[in-house]
């Protein structure tokens, strides 16, 4: 466990060394070209260790619905906060934002409950680890 620990504090201290160093030698616009060399890097060494596999597909019951319905929900929440801080947390625009994520996302965990292949099956979050750490990252 203290070896995970260490390589994401490792991790997130070399990325703050490695962005302080490209903003002071080249320009605060260039962070957003390190993670063109990370996804190529990740990109070919997935490829070489990864099997490859069909997966579902389109025609074999992609959960496009729910994909839709859980990114509009995510989306409506966010807007619901950011705009919080205009509007404030008690205005009907903050309330309904936030009232119509929950609606939302509550369709969309009632279509994940019927669907045979859902795109996040509910019986994972069975498992007390995974639902705690679940609930505490988001």
């Amino acid at each position: 466990m203290s070896s995970y620990i260490l390589v994401a504090v490792g991790g997130g201290s070399l990325g703050l060394l490695i962005g302080g160093y490209v903003t002071q030698a080249l320009s605060w616009h260039w962070i957003f070209f390190i993670n063109l060399p990370i996804g190529i890097a990740t990109f070919v060494v997935g490829t070489a260790l990864i099997d490859e596999d069909a997966g579902l597909g389109i025609r074999a019951g992609m959960d496009v619905g729910g994909a839709l319905l859980s990114t509009g929900g995510m989306m409506l929440a966010v807007c619901a906060i950011v705009s919080s801080s205009q509007y404030g947390w008690r205005s009907s625009h903050t309330l309904g934002l936030g009232a119509g994520a929950v609606v939302v996302l509550a369709v969309f965990l009632l279509l994940e409950s019927r669907l045979s292949h859902p795109m996040m099956p509910l019986g994972v979050m069975r498992s007390p680890g995974l639902l705690t750490s679940s609930l505490s990252e988001g």
